[in-house]
């Protein structure tokens, strides 16, 4: 997984831009999100997620069968 940049944040939200990619059977699959992140101090506090491939991120993060 690769955190890109942060695309903009005020106060205590930034959104973020994040990419990753993983074998599976053999096959690569990359993926991205844009992440709403909100932080408490230096910690995320908690995050929505975006996914521009709804499909590929299902395959990458649902359990396989």
């Amino acid at each position: 997984m690769r955190i890109g940049f942060a695309v903009v944040g005020d106060g205590d939200y930034v959104s973020v831009l994040t990419e990753g990619s993983v074998l599976i059977a053999g096959e690569e699959r990359r993926w991205s999100t844009v992440g709403l992140n909100r932080f408490r101090g230096d910690l995320i506090d908690a995050c929505w997620l975006l996914a521009l491939d709804q499909s590929v991120f299902d395959q990458v993060w649902l359990p396989q069968k």
